[in-house]
């Protein structure tokens, strides 16, 4: 959240996250990389994991670690989602997790989380104009380099919410200095907006209640969070 000043050591600190792209098989998403695959019979294809900790109220620390899969022909997807509550007042972390699974358009998703069992959910598909969980990710550097300047519109799961939901996207171009994409995840909610260079690196993504999301290196984010005494371990 950016303070009076606008400089990283006037800022309050929310949280950070890790983001990395890769290709390979489907194995991979899982904690034991020599686990079996689930359900579907295609390996390789699109791994996006990111890592994020929140910082909550009262010391309150969520981490997070979502590893999403997707075929190259885009008919399969999988997921694992893994979440940890720690707080100052409970010895156990509350933890819960995501799993999911689609081949075509069949689709089946598992829920867990501490003190409320197991979910089952089976969310049915029914437009062309569904995108998976890594399409998602990607989805800015995708409409960017289409250079389609309009509302895009797609149906995409929303860990969280439990359900299929609408996201709206409208990419703009601002004359030579870049891009600027307004995306709203659910109808009736303020969108959050974010800015792009020429080649597509993101700038800054502000959000609806003034905090912003920035890039940084491993490094310097460290040193700022350190230099504040927020828990980086």
């Amino acid at each position: 959240m950016p303070g009076p000043n606008g400089t990283d050591a006037d800022a309050k600190e929310i949280a950070y996250r890790r983001i990395r792209l890769l290709t390979g098989p489907r194995s991979m998403i899982e904690s034991n990389p020599n686990a079996a695959q689930r359900g579907g019979a295609k390996s390789d294809g699109f791994i996006y994991q990111m890592d994020a900790r929140v910082l909550g109220e009262g010391k309150t620390v969520i981490d997070s670690r979502g590893v999403y899969f997707l075929s190259t022909d885009r008919e399969e997807e999988a997921w694992i989602l893994r979440t940890a509550l720690r707080s100052a007042s409970k010895s156990e972390p509350q933890v819960g997790s995501e799993l999911g699974a689609r081949t075509g358009t069949s689709m089946a998703i598992t829920t867990e989380a501490t003190g409320q069992g197991v979910m089952n959910h089976k969310p049915i598909i029914q437009s062309d104009g569904y995108i998976s969980q890594v399409e998602v990710a990607l989805l800015p550097w995708l409409l960017i380099k289409n250079d389609v300047q309009t509302e895009h519109g797609f149906y995409t799961w929303r860990s969280g919410e439990d359900r299929i939901m609408l996201r709206k996207d409208i990419v703009e171009k601002i004359a030579d200095q870049g891009w600027k994409i307004s995306t709203q995840v659910a109808e009736g909610r303020p969108p959050q907006i974010t800015y792009y260079d020429a080649k597509g690196n993101m700038i800054r993504s502000e959000m609806s209640d003034g905090s912003v999301w920035e890039p940084t290196t491993l490094q310097e984010l460290m040193r700022i969070w350190e230099s504040k005494g927020l828990p980086t371990k």
